[in-house]
């Protein structure tokens, strides 16, 4: 890969959404692979912050 990205979407809708009208569209993404989480236990997004 040349570059791993992690989104998240509301529903899987919205992940066809982003997909096809902003990732798909940036100049040289040739192809994408897309992983969907089955179930989600425990998320936090702290990771960001100090």
């Amino acid at each position: 890969f040349d570059a791993i990205v992690e989104v998240v979407c509301e529903d899987d809708d919205s992940l066809l959404e982003l997909l096809n009208t902003q990732i798909r569209a940036l100049p040289g993404v040739i192809s994408t692979e897309t992983l969907v989480y089955l179930k989600l236990v425990n998320q936090q997004y702290n990771w960001g912050t100090r």
